[in-house]
Protein backbone atom coordinates (compact mmCIF):
# COMPACT_ATOMS: atom_id res chain seq x y z
CA UNK A 1 0.00 0.00 0.00
CA UNK A 2 1.52 3.27 -1.10
CA UNK A 3 1.85 5.94 1.57
CA UNK A 4 2.56 9.61 1.21
CA UNK A 5 5.26 11.23 3.31
CA UNK A 6 2.87 14.08 4.04
CA UNK A 7 0.23 11.67 5.36
CA UNK A 8 2.81 9.99 7.61
CA UNK A 9 3.96 13.36 8.97
CA UNK A 10 0.36 14.38 9.70
CA UNK A 11 -0.24 11.04 11.43
CA UNK A 12 2.86 11.47 13.61
CA UNK A 13 1.86 15.02 14.59
CA UNK A 14 -1.70 13.91 15.35
CA UNK A 15 -0.47 11.05 17.53
CA UNK A 16 2.09 13.25 19.32
CA UNK A 17 -0.49 15.93 20.13
CA UNK A 18 -3.04 13.32 21.17
CA UNK A 19 -0.57 11.66 23.53
CA UNK A 20 0.11 15.05 25.14
CA UNK A 21 -3.64 15.65 25.53
CA UNK A 22 -4.02 12.15 26.96
CA UNK A 23 -1.33 12.92 29.52
CA UNK A 24 -3.09 16.13 30.54
CA UNK A 25 -6.38 14.28 30.90
CA UNK A 26 -4.78 11.61 33.07
CA UNK A 27 -3.16 14.35 35.16
CA UNK A 28 -6.58 15.93 35.74
CA UNK A 29 -7.94 12.57 36.88
CA UNK A 30 -5.01 12.13 39.27
CA UNK A 31 -5.61 15.62 40.67
CA UNK A 32 -9.30 14.82 41.18
CA UNK A 33 -8.51 11.57 43.01
CA UNK A 34 -5.23 12.07 44.86
CA UNK A 35 -4.83 15.80 45.56
CA UNK A 36 -6.15 16.99 48.97
CA UNK A 37 -9.38 18.94 48.78
CA UNK A 38 -9.20 22.75 49.03
CA UNK A 39 -10.74 24.50 52.01
CA UNK A 40 -14.22 25.98 51.91
CA UNK A 41 -12.64 29.44 51.75
CA UNK A 42 -10.82 28.48 48.54
CA UNK A 43 -13.61 26.39 47.00
CA UNK A 44 -17.11 26.99 48.40
CA UNK A 45 -18.62 23.70 47.19
CA UNK A 46 -18.41 20.20 48.74
CA UNK A 47 -15.36 18.02 47.91
CA UNK A 48 -17.45 15.82 45.62
CA UNK A 49 -18.24 18.86 43.47
CA UNK A 50 -14.53 19.66 43.16
CA UNK A 51 -13.78 16.10 42.05
CA UNK A 52 -16.65 16.16 39.59
CA UNK A 53 -15.41 19.47 38.16
CA UNK A 54 -11.90 18.12 37.68
CA UNK A 55 -13.34 14.98 36.07
CA UNK A 56 -15.33 17.13 33.67
CA UNK A 57 -12.21 19.12 32.80
CA UNK A 58 -10.34 15.88 32.10
CA UNK A 59 -12.93 14.94 29.45
CA UNK A 60 -11.94 18.01 27.44
CA UNK A 61 -8.53 16.36 27.08
CA UNK A 62 -9.38 12.65 27.07
CA UNK A 63 -12.09 12.73 24.38
CA UNK A 64 -10.04 14.67 21.78
CA UNK A 65 -7.03 12.50 22.69
CA UNK A 66 -8.96 9.32 21.90
CA UNK A 67 -10.22 10.86 18.69
CA UNK A 68 -6.72 11.91 17.63
CA UNK A 69 -5.10 8.58 18.47
CA UNK A 70 -7.73 6.65 16.50
CA UNK A 71 -7.37 9.02 13.54
CA UNK A 72 -3.57 8.88 13.63
CA UNK A 73 -3.55 5.08 13.59
CA UNK A 74 -6.11 5.14 10.80
CA UNK A 75 -3.88 7.45 8.76
CA UNK A 76 -0.97 5.04 9.16
CA UNK A 77 -3.23 2.29 7.83
CA UNK A 78 -4.46 4.55 4.99
CA UNK A 79 -8.11 4.36 6.06
CA UNK A 80 -10.36 6.86 4.33
CA UNK A 81 -12.48 7.36 7.46
CA UNK A 82 -9.31 8.56 9.21
CA UNK A 83 -8.71 11.08 6.43
CA UNK A 84 -12.25 12.44 6.81
CA UNK A 85 -11.92 12.44 10.61
CA UNK A 86 -8.66 14.39 10.41
CA UNK A 87 -10.26 16.90 8.05
CA UNK A 88 -13.05 17.47 10.57
CA UNK A 89 -10.46 17.87 13.32
CA UNK A 90 -8.50 20.34 11.18
CA UNK A 91 -11.59 22.52 10.76
CA UNK A 92 -12.04 22.55 14.53
CA UNK A 93 -8.37 23.53 14.90
CA UNK A 94 -8.87 26.43 12.50
CA UNK A 95 -11.98 27.67 14.31
CA UNK A 96 -10.52 27.31 17.81
CA UNK A 97 -7.18 28.83 16.81
CA UNK A 98 -8.76 31.82 15.11
CA UNK A 99 -11.23 32.47 17.93
CA UNK A 100 -8.56 32.12 20.63
CA UNK A 101 -6.27 34.46 18.70
CA UNK A 102 -8.99 37.12 18.61
CA UNK A 103 -9.81 36.50 22.27
CA UNK A 104 -6.23 37.14 23.40
CA UNK A 105 -6.17 40.31 21.32
CA UNK A 106 -9.25 41.66 23.13
CA UNK A 107 -8.85 40.42 26.71
CA UNK A 108 -6.05 41.98 28.84
CA UNK A 109 -3.22 39.59 29.64
CA UNK A 110 -2.84 40.64 33.29
CA UNK A 111 -5.88 42.52 34.62
CA UNK A 112 -5.50 45.48 36.93
CA UNK A 113 -5.08 43.78 40.30
CA UNK A 114 -3.06 45.01 43.29
CA UNK A 115 -1.12 41.75 43.41
CA UNK A 116 -0.10 42.15 39.78
CA UNK A 117 1.06 45.77 39.82
CA UNK A 118 4.74 44.83 39.92
CA UNK A 119 4.61 42.74 36.74
CA UNK A 120 6.72 44.22 33.99
CA UNK A 121 4.65 45.40 31.02
CA UNK A 122 7.16 43.83 28.62
CA UNK A 123 6.41 40.43 30.19
CA UNK A 124 2.71 40.93 29.52
CA UNK A 125 3.43 41.90 25.92
CA UNK A 126 5.70 38.89 25.43
CA UNK A 127 3.09 36.56 26.91
CA UNK A 128 0.41 37.98 24.59
CA UNK A 129 2.65 37.70 21.52
CA UNK A 130 3.69 34.10 22.28
CA UNK A 131 0.09 33.09 22.97
CA UNK A 132 -1.14 34.66 19.74
CA UNK A 133 1.65 32.97 17.78
CA UNK A 134 0.73 29.62 19.32
CA UNK A 135 -2.93 30.04 18.36
CA UNK A 136 -1.96 31.10 14.85
CA UNK A 137 0.25 28.02 14.68
CA UNK A 138 -2.72 25.80 15.53
CA UNK A 139 -4.74 27.58 12.87
CA UNK A 140 -1.93 27.08 10.35
CA UNK A 141 -1.68 23.36 11.13
CA UNK A 142 -5.42 23.03 10.59
CA UNK A 143 -5.21 24.81 7.23
CA UNK A 144 -2.29 22.58 6.18
CA UNK A 145 -4.16 19.39 7.07
CA UNK A 146 -7.36 20.58 5.40
CA UNK A 147 -5.69 21.59 2.13
CA UNK A 148 -3.37 18.58 1.93
CA UNK A 149 -5.89 15.86 2.76
CA UNK A 150 -8.46 17.21 0.28
CA UNK A 151 -6.06 17.14 -2.68
CA UNK A 152 -7.27 14.71 -5.36
CA UNK A 153 -3.90 12.94 -5.50
CA UNK A 154 -3.84 12.36 -1.74
CA UNK A 155 -7.48 11.30 -1.74
CA UNK A 156 -6.66 8.72 -4.41
CA UNK A 157 -4.14 7.08 -2.09
CA UNK A 158 -6.96 6.30 0.35
CA UNK A 159 -9.40 5.22 -2.36
CA UNK A 160 -7.33 2.83 -4.42
CA UNK A 161 -9.03 1.77 -7.67
CA UNK A 162 -9.03 -1.95 -8.65
CA UNK A 163 -6.20 -1.44 -11.15
CA UNK A 164 -3.94 0.04 -8.49
CA UNK A 165 -4.87 -2.76 -6.08
CA UNK A 166 -3.86 -5.37 -8.68
CA UNK A 167 -0.61 -3.54 -9.33
CA UNK A 168 0.36 -3.92 -5.67
CA UNK A 169 -0.29 -7.71 -5.59
CA UNK A 170 2.57 -10.26 -5.71
CA UNK A 171 3.53 -11.50 -9.21
CA UNK A 172 2.74 -15.11 -8.28
CA UNK A 173 -0.80 -14.15 -7.42
CA UNK A 174 -1.22 -12.25 -10.66
CA UNK A 175 0.11 -15.27 -12.57
CA UNK A 176 -2.47 -17.50 -10.95
CA UNK A 177 -5.21 -15.04 -11.80
CA UNK A 178 -4.14 -14.92 -15.44
CA UNK A 179 -3.94 -18.70 -15.60
CA UNK A 180 -7.52 -19.04 -14.43
CA UNK A 181 -8.95 -16.60 -16.92
CA UNK A 182 -7.55 -14.44 -19.66
CA UNK A 183 -10.73 -12.41 -19.89
CA UNK A 184 -10.69 -9.10 -18.07
CA UNK A 185 -13.01 -9.05 -15.11
CA UNK A 186 -15.95 -6.73 -15.43
CA UNK A 187 -15.53 -3.59 -13.42
CA UNK A 188 -18.63 -2.13 -11.88
CA UNK A 189 -19.01 1.59 -12.49
CA UNK A 190 -18.13 3.65 -9.48
CA UNK A 191 -21.11 5.15 -7.74
CA UNK A 192 -21.17 8.90 -7.21
CA UNK A 193 -19.83 9.89 -3.83
CA UNK A 194 -21.44 12.13 -1.26
CA UNK A 195 -19.68 15.51 -1.19
CA UNK A 196 -17.03 15.59 1.51
CA UNK A 197 -18.44 18.88 2.79
CA UNK A 198 -21.76 17.14 3.49
CA UNK A 199 -19.99 14.35 5.39
CA UNK A 200 -18.09 16.87 7.52
CA UNK A 201 -21.25 18.88 8.16
CA UNK A 202 -23.16 15.75 9.20
CA UNK A 203 -20.43 14.63 11.62
CA UNK A 204 -20.19 18.10 13.10
CA UNK A 205 -23.95 18.30 13.66
CA UNK A 206 -24.02 14.87 15.30
CA UNK A 207 -21.16 15.88 17.61
CA UNK A 208 -23.16 18.98 18.58
CA UNK A 209 -26.12 16.73 19.39
CA UNK A 210 -23.91 14.87 21.86
CA UNK A 211 -23.90 17.96 24.10
CA UNK A 212 -27.68 17.76 24.62
CA UNK A 213 -27.48 16.09 28.07
CA UNK A 214 -25.15 18.85 29.29
CA UNK A 215 -27.46 21.52 27.87
CA UNK A 216 -30.50 19.97 29.54
CA UNK A 217 -28.64 19.78 32.85
CA UNK A 218 -27.35 23.36 32.81
CA UNK A 219 -30.23 24.89 30.82
CA UNK A 220 -28.15 27.82 29.50
CA UNK A 221 -29.99 30.91 28.26
CA UNK A 222 -30.74 31.02 24.54
CA UNK A 223 -32.07 33.82 22.42
CA UNK A 224 -34.98 33.74 20.00
CA UNK A 225 -34.78 36.92 17.94
CA UNK A 226 -35.13 39.63 20.64
CA UNK A 227 -36.42 37.35 23.42
CA UNK A 228 -34.27 35.63 26.01
CA UNK A 229 -35.33 32.09 26.94
CA UNK A 230 -34.27 30.61 30.26
CA UNK A 231 -35.10 27.59 32.41
CA UNK A 232 -37.39 24.96 30.96
CA UNK A 233 -38.36 27.11 27.98
CA UNK A 234 -34.70 27.23 26.97
CA UNK A 235 -34.39 23.47 27.51
CA UNK A 236 -37.43 22.73 25.32
CA UNK A 237 -36.17 25.09 22.62
CA UNK A 238 -32.74 23.42 22.72
CA UNK A 239 -34.36 19.99 22.55
CA UNK A 240 -36.31 20.94 19.42
CA UNK A 241 -33.25 22.36 17.69
CA UNK A 242 -31.22 19.26 18.63
CA UNK A 243 -33.90 17.03 17.11
CA UNK A 244 -33.64 18.99 13.85
CA UNK A 245 -29.83 18.75 13.90
CA UNK A 246 -30.05 15.00 14.52
CA UNK A 247 -32.40 14.57 11.57
CA UNK A 248 -30.12 16.60 9.29
CA UNK A 249 -26.94 14.81 10.37
CA UNK A 250 -28.38 11.31 10.03
CA UNK A 251 -30.17 12.24 6.81
CA UNK A 252 -27.02 13.55 5.13
CA UNK A 253 -25.08 10.43 6.13
CA UNK A 254 -27.84 8.11 4.91
CA UNK A 255 -28.36 9.99 1.61
CA UNK A 256 -31.86 11.25 2.47
CA UNK A 257 -32.81 13.92 -0.07
CA UNK A 258 -35.10 15.94 2.28
CA UNK A 259 -32.21 16.44 4.71
CA UNK A 260 -30.56 19.05 2.48
CA UNK A 261 -33.55 21.46 2.21
CA UNK A 262 -34.24 21.00 5.92
CA UNK A 263 -30.62 21.99 6.58
CA UNK A 264 -31.04 25.07 4.41
CA UNK A 265 -34.14 26.09 6.35
CA UNK A 266 -32.42 25.50 9.69
CA UNK A 267 -29.29 27.51 8.87
CA UNK A 268 -31.40 30.24 7.27
CA UNK A 269 -33.37 30.48 10.51
CA UNK A 270 -30.15 30.50 12.55
CA UNK A 271 -28.75 33.31 10.39
CA UNK A 272 -31.91 35.41 10.71
CA UNK A 273 -32.17 34.73 14.44
CA UNK A 274 -28.59 35.85 15.09
CA UNK A 275 -28.88 38.87 12.79
CA UNK A 276 -31.97 40.15 14.63
CA UNK A 277 -30.43 39.55 18.07
CA UNK A 278 -27.10 41.26 17.31
CA UNK A 279 -28.25 43.99 14.91
CA UNK A 280 -31.72 45.08 16.02
CA UNK A 281 -32.02 48.17 18.29
CA UNK A 282 -31.19 47.43 21.91
CA UNK A 283 -28.44 44.95 21.04
CA UNK A 284 -26.07 46.24 23.74
CA UNK A 285 -28.61 45.56 26.49
CA UNK A 286 -29.36 42.11 25.08
CA UNK A 287 -25.69 41.17 24.91
CA UNK A 288 -25.15 42.37 28.48
CA UNK A 289 -28.21 40.42 29.64
CA UNK A 290 -26.97 37.28 27.90
CA UNK A 291 -23.57 37.57 29.57
CA UNK A 292 -25.13 38.09 33.01
CA UNK A 293 -27.43 35.09 32.65
CA UNK A 294 -24.57 32.89 31.47
CA UNK A 295 -22.50 33.82 34.52
CA UNK A 296 -25.47 33.12 36.82
CA UNK A 297 -25.51 29.52 35.55
CA UNK A 298 -22.56 28.88 37.90
CA UNK A 299 -23.40 30.62 41.20
CA UNK A 300 -20.58 28.78 42.97
CA UNK A 301 -18.12 30.81 40.87
CA UNK A 302 -19.32 34.07 42.43
CA UNK A 303 -16.62 34.11 45.16
CA UNK A 304 -13.94 33.75 42.50
CA UNK A 305 -15.45 36.55 40.43
CA UNK A 306 -15.67 38.80 43.49
CA UNK A 307 -12.04 38.17 44.35
CA UNK A 308 -10.90 38.57 40.76
CA UNK A 309 -12.63 41.44 39.00
CA UNK A 310 -10.64 42.51 35.97
CA UNK A 311 -12.05 45.45 34.08
CA UNK A 312 -12.77 43.50 30.93
CA UNK A 313 -15.46 44.27 28.39
CA UNK A 314 -16.38 40.95 26.80
CA UNK A 315 -18.90 42.51 24.41
CA UNK A 316 -16.36 43.01 21.58
CA UNK A 317 -15.34 39.36 21.86
CA UNK A 318 -18.98 38.26 21.61
CA UNK A 319 -19.47 40.49 18.58
CA UNK A 320 -16.37 39.01 16.94
CA UNK A 321 -17.67 35.52 17.65
CA UNK A 322 -21.04 36.46 16.18
CA UNK A 323 -19.38 37.74 13.00
CA UNK A 324 -17.48 34.46 12.71
CA UNK A 325 -20.75 32.59 13.20
CA UNK A 326 -22.40 34.64 10.45
CA UNK A 327 -19.57 33.87 8.02
CA UNK A 328 -19.60 30.16 8.88
CA UNK A 329 -23.38 29.90 8.47
CA UNK A 330 -23.29 31.66 5.09
CA UNK A 331 -20.50 29.33 3.95
CA UNK A 332 -22.48 26.25 5.00
CA UNK A 333 -25.54 27.48 3.11
CA UNK A 334 -23.32 28.11 0.07
CA UNK A 335 -22.11 24.50 0.19
CA UNK A 336 -25.65 23.18 0.59
CA UNK A 337 -26.70 25.05 -2.55
CA UNK A 338 -23.66 24.49 -4.77
CA UNK A 339 -23.19 20.79 -3.87
CA UNK A 340 -26.84 19.94 -4.42
CA UNK A 341 -26.41 18.08 -7.68
CA UNK A 342 -23.53 15.92 -6.40
CA UNK A 343 -25.49 14.95 -3.29
CA UNK A 344 -28.65 14.12 -5.23
CA UNK A 345 -26.71 11.99 -7.73
CA UNK A 346 -25.06 10.08 -4.89
CA UNK A 347 -28.39 9.62 -3.10
CA UNK A 348 -30.15 8.30 -6.21
CA UNK A 349 -27.24 5.97 -6.96
CA UNK A 350 -27.58 4.43 -3.49
CA UNK A 351 -31.30 3.84 -4.07
CA UNK A 352 -30.71 1.80 -7.24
Amino acid sequence: MKRSVGVLVIAVIALFGSVLALGMGILMVVVAVAVPMPSRAEFPLPPAAFRALMGLVSLFYLLPAGWGIASGIGLFRMKNWARVSTIVFSILLILMGAFSFLMFLVIPTFPNQPSLENIDSSLAIMFRVLTCLFELGLCGIGIWWLVYLTRPKVKGLFLQPPALALATMPPTYLGNVQAVSTQPAPVAPAKPERPLSFTILAIWLLVCCGFLPLALALRPPVFLFTWMLTGWSAAIYTLLLTAVLLYIGVGLLRFKLPARPVALVYFGFALLNSAVFFLAPGRADRIHDLMERQQNMFPWLAPFRNAYQPAIDYAPLIVVGACGGFALTVFIMYLLVTRRQAFELAARARQV
